[in-house]
């Protein structure tokens, strides 16, 4: 049981959730997760923790999917899965009401993709979007136009 077996249960794990299957993709991450960690693949366990806190945010289990986030930041130097875990960690304090921390995490995010992508890219463009979605919750509409 190797990485293509790790990234096999991650795979299942999407296509189960995607298909309204919470509790089997949950199982299917969680054995990916295990996998990964067993041969030491910090970058694929840093996937999995983003992807199950992104799930449990989506639940509202906050305090759980933040354990994931931070065990995710801590596995990986990757600025793909970091940018996710920082835009998860926004969701949640977005959907908690914490905006300034919320738009904190999300302008860290915004500086880190600008240095991997420049000024013109997809990741920037939703960062920019994510902060946008801070001013809103805090009724600053001109900021976040």
């Amino acid at each position: 049981k190797g990485r293509e077996h790790a990234e096999l249960l991650y795979h299942a794990g999407e296509v189960l959730q995607r298909f309204g299957e919470p509790q089997e993709a949950t199982d299917h991450f969680f054995e990916a997760l295990e996998t990964a960690e067993k041969i030491g693949d910090g970058a694929l366990s840093a996937q999995v923790h983003v992807r199950l806190a992104a799930y449990l945010v989506s639940t509202q289990s906050y305090s759980q999917a933040e354990e994931h986030l931070s065990k995710a930041i801590m596995q990986t130097t990757d600025t793909e899965i970091l940018s996710s875990a920082f835009r998860v960690r926004g969701e949640s304090l977005y959907r908690q009401g914490r905006y300034s921390e919320a738009l904190e995490v999300c302008s860290d995010n915004l500086k880190r993709l600008e240095r991997k992508h420049g000024q013109v890219s997809h990741q920037v463009a939703e960062a920019f979007f994510a902060i946008a979605l801070q001013y809103d919750g805090m009724g600053d509409f001109t900021e976040a136009l």
